[in-house]
């Protein structure tokens, strides 16, 4: 009997660290979701992953602008100090907003301010990723062109070594 009531109280034990366990993970994974910047920890409530007050909005405005910048820098690399600057500005009103966000009624030309603010930041934001993903093209009709030039070149190359080396004998004559 009392190795019943031990098992048992083992396995509780164990079931109660697994369910804290579980809890501490996912609450740190919704805590990395509110991350303007993966690199920088974010002071905003977990509950504003969901939350529909206008705080919250403006904070998940100011994630898509920043996913978009950083997405923009990987597709380009040239305008890697665009993204961080764009980053950098979108971490600088993080905090404008957290102050705003319990001023209720008295907040409200606050707020649209920091509004007008993002809807800049979203302006620079789809410029960026239009740059981003811009290719150059050539007036002889674009990258395909120029690729199948450049196999032309080399298979034009190849069959000219094949010569050379045919002529000078380091190849069995076919």
């Amino acid at each position: 009997m009392r190795e019943v009531l031990r098992a048992l109280l083992i396995s509780g034990v164990v079931l109660w660290a697994s369910c804290v366990l579980a809890v501490v993970w996912v609450r740190s994974r919704l805590r990395r979701t509110l991350r303007i910047d993966p690199a920088v920890r974010s002071a905003v409530p977990t509950s504003w992953i969901l939350a529909p007050t206008r705080a919250a909005r403006l904070h998940r405005r100011l994630r898509a602008i920043a996913a978009s910048a950083r997405l923009a820098s990987t597709c380009d690399r040239s305008l890697s100090t665009l993204a961080h600057e764009l980053v950098g500005e979108a971490l600088a009103l993080e905090p404008r907003i957290l102050a705003v966000a319990g001023t209720g009624r008295t907040g409200v030309a606050v707020r649209r301010h920091l509004a007008a603010e993002l809807s800049e930041l979203e302006t620079a934001a789809r410029r960026l990723a239009s740059l981003s993903t811009d290719l150059p093209t050539s007036p002889d009709g674009g990258a395909a062109s120029r690729l199948q030039e450049r196999l032309g070149a080399l298979d034009a190359a190849r069959r000219e070594l094949a010569d050379i080396d045919l002529r000078a004998g380091l190849l069995p004559h076919p």
